[in-house]
């Protein structure tokens, strides 16, 4: 026998329901049709307009040819046998329910619900006249008062509209409580908001606090979030504490009545955090936080079982407030009220509330039954979910990747079809540009990407395939460029390449699943949203729900986390301008030992004739202050020591003068001691290094002081020292480094990989290198020459090269403008654009023998009269003058070797005593 099904709508949940069977919900509004079998009469089918079979055009069936026999209604009485329903009475109740709405009201017959509507056609010979005007219906009823006092009229009253009042014709009244109608008031148009005293349902969103607080008529989950847009009154939202008897506007306000309420005060634009009468209370909110309209949500966190007040802003989602304690159930009604301590003659009206959603990843399609409404309570194999946080261009989302992570596929967007309950199969296979995990945590591109088979974690160079990432921390890019990327932020590498770039609009990720999942927070990536692009943001860090202090945050309207300075900043006298000396601004990339962050000092970096507030370094563990500091005052002149509280030593002898100058924070490679640096016409001045290093971990660099102006030209980070001006064959050094045993050869702690095993920085044949900073007139470069010497060329490498193709360039000369060669007998044998010193003791027959190898200083001079030379400094003699003298402005130093380089021993002895080559004036004894 055919199993009963309770069909019925709920207008708060939105869904038309099939209690008895397997078909899930459907949504209300007519998507759900049923109509009598052309094929098989007396039998019922039912249809679903939204969904279709594999045409693409026919409806998707639910029932085929159902017995009308079959349908029950909610309290589960048999519409035929209970209720004497016809056929045709059946298909209209299932359309009458898929139809229903929330201002509707249930009709009885003896108790049993036969449907519901928002009109009542009132019939009979004893009805003389129904009229409505301001949605009120006054119905004229004659004979049915009895013939001592009959009826003469009746209209719905009282606040929330829940009294009937009949008028007798002597003119007295009765009144008739339909506070169980709830939607009484529903002749006319209704919201989904409730008064908690009688349960009416407002028609419009203004709130009339005669009748007491109201609640939205649907619960918020453990979850989900309830997303409204601020209303132009003062607005009162949280959890009521004050039972269902208070009324009157300074009692519903109150916060005596409420256990958890966040107070918006509409007068000064903010989320208010002052005592008082009509406050919030039991929420963590000690500063104000000054906002502009805007979107917000009431999120009931899963995690915490708090509720939290959030803005909504597509990729700028931040936490304003947390409650002060747990829900204390799976779901809550959440209640709202308007104005504070007084009603204007036309109420305060309450806030839209656009949607009620899961409050991280919303499910888009399903075959497999969900095991709740969130992705907290799992995912099942070919389910969609799609974040409800968007990524832009110069951001990531962070992760690290735990040993539970299980199979599942990340797509920056989807091209298929969806379906709740029928969605496809392996939708993963329509992602627009995507990646998988696997159960091992190893990951290979999918659609439109490609891996970086030279990455230092892939299987080898040529599988689609990276090995067990386990406690990697690694990161989803979406770069600036409009490029997305997967990164090792552990090595500083790329993995996966997307094929196609992106538009440049908010780009909301997708994950697919390909197996079950469980437990969402360990076998699913948790991602943290973070900068990734060269330019300024607003420092947001230094603010978390119930902080104590001012931050950007909760003082300016227009800041978000991952806002840059640009977006964010007042404009004075034409510069961008920290305005507070409580704010800061954060570079967007990190900076690791070995590198320099760069940046060119103002002419005047303050605003205001008395401000000399500028500071720059690395900011403090709760991002209020700074570990390291450098502060100038507004000319750009250094400060000195006694007005230096940033934990920083100014070195004796120095020029302050920085205005203009190329300005350097240095994360020394040997000491790991930050030091600012000044490079002026290609000479570098050490001003200050910081009293304490740093852990040797990557860090950002900082700005603060009020008034302080944003550099109009900042670099951002490069590695000091040397760069790469020519590639060898098999070159891969994407992190530019010349250093032979740093980043990323010492990272330890990663368990598999040949970061620290393969030699990544080993320098290939043909591979030059020149020294970044120019050597100015009046200076010179020395170093220690090796004890074993290689083949080798140094000198000034031609601008006109390739970059990359050239071979045997250690030993070709036409390759540079000027050079001297080196042999493997300690010998410099060959030049170009130089001539012998023949008078120099360790010269003969056209070369020049080191007399001491491994304990011989070494220089070139550029003197002040732009001769230059090389010269021996243990001995004080001139090796070789260049032929034609200097122009005047700096020359560059290169190098190159006749093979491989590939060790850090080797780079030591062979590569200028180690690559940090001194710079002295001419006249200076090294």
């Amino acid at each position: 026998m055919a199993r009963a099904v309770k069909i019925f709508g709920d207008a708060s949940q939105g869904s038309l329901f099939f209690e008895g069977v397997s078909i899930p919900p459907a949504p209300l509004g007519g998507i759900v049709v049923a109509i009598e079998n052309p094929n098989r009469p007396g039998k019922i089918r039912v249809t679903r307009t939204d969904q279709f079979q594999k045409d693409g055009v026919t409806p998707r069936v639910l029932f085929k040819r159902m017995l009308p026999s079959r349908v029950r209604n909610k309290q589960n009485q048999s519409l035929i046998s209970d209720l004497g329903f016809s056929l045709a009475q059946v298909i209209s109740y299932i359309n009458d329910e898929a139809n229903r709405k929330a201002n509707e009201i249930d009709f009885q017959k003896n108790g049993s619900v036969v449907g519901s509507g928002n009109t009542i056609n009132f019939t009979g010979a004893g009805v003389s006249a129904i009229t409505v005007s301001g949605d009120v219906a006054t119905v004229n009823i004659t004979g049915g008062g009895g013939s001592g006092n009959p009826v003469t009229s009746g209209t719905v009253t009282g606040t929330g509209n829940t009294t009937l009042r009949l008028t007798l014709q002597d003119s007295s009244n009765v009144d008739i409580d339909v506070t169980n109608l709830r939607t009484t008031t529903a002749i006319g148009s209704s919201t989904n908001y409730f008064f908690l005293n009688n349960g009416a349902q407002l028609t419009n969103n203004q709130h009339d606090k005669n009748g007491g607080v109201v609640f939205y008529g649907t619960k918020l989950k453990r979850g989900e979030e309830m997303v409204f847009a601020i209303p132009a009154e003062d607005l009162h939202v949280g959890i009521w504490n004050g039972g269902n008897s208070v009324t009157g506007v300074t009692n519903v306000n109150n916060k005596s009545n409420w256990s958890t309420k966040w107070y918006y005060d509409v007068s000064d634009d903010d989320w208010d955090a002052k005592n008082g009468t009509y406050a919030g209370t039991g929420v963590e909110l000690n500063k104000d936080i000054v906002v502009e309209n805007g979107t917000y949500a009431i999120r009931f966190d899963y995690d915490t079982q708090k509720l939290q007040l959030w803005e909504i802003s597509t990729a700028y989602d931040w936490l304003l407030s947390s409650a002060n304690v747990g829900v204390g159930s799976t779901d809550t009604y959440i209640f709202f009220s308007s104005e504070e301590g007084s009603q204007a003659s036309t109420p305060g009206s309450l806030p839209s509330v656009s949607q009620i959603r899961a409050s991280e990843w919303t499910l888009q399609s399903f075959v497999n039954t969900q095991a709740g409404p969130t992705i907290h309570t799992g995912v099942q194999d070919d389910d969609i979910w799609k974040s409800t946080r968007s990524m832009r261009p110069g951001m990531k989302m962070k992760t690290t990747l735990s040993g539970d992570i299980k199979l599942h596929h990340w797509s920056v967007g989807y091209g298929g079809t969806t379906g709740l309950g029928n969605g496809p199969s392996n939708p993963y296979g329509d992602a627009t540009g995507s990646w998988r995990s696997s159960n091992s945590q190893e990951i290979r591109s999918e659609q439109n990407s490609t891996i970086n088979n030279n990455y230092t974690a892939a299987v080898d160079t040529s599988t689609n395939l990276t090995l067990d990432l386990e406690g990697r921390n690694i990161s989803w890019r979406y770069n600036s460029d409009n490029s997305w990327d997967l990164f090792d932020e552990d090595t500083d590498e790329v993995i996966i390449t997307g094929d196609t770039n992106l538009d440049g609009n908010d780009m909301y990720p997708y994950l697919f699943g390909a197996s079950t999942i469980n437990n969402y927070t360990t076998e699913v990536p948790q991602w943290e949203w973070e900068w990734n692009q060269k330019t300024w943001f607003m420092e947001y860090r230094d603010w978390s729900s119930g902080h104590n202090g001012n931050t950007a945050l909760n003082l300016r309207q227009n800041t978000m986390p991952l806002k840059t300075a640009s977006e964010s900043l007042d404009i004075s006298n034409s510069f961008k301008t920290i305005t507070s000396g409580t704010f800061n601004v954060t570079w967007g990339e990190k900076l690791r030992p070995g590198q320099e962050f760069i940046w060119t000092q103002l002419s005047v970096n303050n605003n205001g004739s008395t401000k000399h507030n500028m500071i720059i370094g690395v900011l403090n563990s709760d991002f209020s202050g700074y570990d390291v500091g450098f502060r100038f005052r507004r000319t750009g002149e250094f400060k000195l020591q006694a007005d230096q509280d940033g934990g920083v030593t100014v070195q004796a002898g120095i020029t302050t003068t920085t205005a203009g100058q190329s300005c350097r924070l240095k994360y020394d490679a040997g000491d790991n001691k930050l030091k600012l640096d000044v490079v002026r016409s290609g000479v570098r001045e050490t001003l200050a290094v910081s009293n304490s290093a740093l852990d040797g971990n990557p860090v950002f660099i900082s700005m603060g002081g009020d008034s302080t102006r944003i550099p109009t030209s900042t670099t951002g980070v490069e590695v000091y020292g040397w760069e790469c001006v020519h590639k060898g064959v098999g070159h891969y050094n994407p992190w530019n480094n010349w250093r032979i045993g740093g980043f990323p050869e010492n990272v330890s702690g990663l368990s598999v990989g040949i970061h620290s095993t393969g030699n990544p920085l080993a320098y290939k044949a043909d591979q030059v290198w020149r020294h970044k900073d120019g050597l100015a007139p009046g200076y010179k470069m020395h170093w220690l020459l090796p004890t074993t010497q290689i083949n080798g060329q140094l000198g000034q490498w031609s601008s006109s090269n390739a970059s990359s193709g050239l071979t045997n360039v250690e030993n070709l000369d036409s390759y540079w403008d000027w050079s001297w060669q080196t042999n493997t007998s300690e010998e410099i044998d060959a030049l170009k654009g130089f001539t012998f010193n023949t008078g120099n003791s360790n010269y003969s027959s056209t070369k020049w023998t080191d007399p001491s190898p491994g304990n011989t200083k070494f220089s070139i001079r550029y003197h002040s009269n732009n001769s230059i030379d090389i010269f021996d400094e243990s001995n004080s003699a001139i090796i070789a003058t260049k032929d034609a003298a200097g122009d005047g402005n700096p020359i560059y130093i290169s190098w190159v070797a006749g093979g491989n380089t590939n060790s850090q021993a080797q780079m030591q002895d062979d590569f200028f005593g180690g690559g940090d080559v001194g710079i002295a004036l001419t006249t200076t004894s090294v």
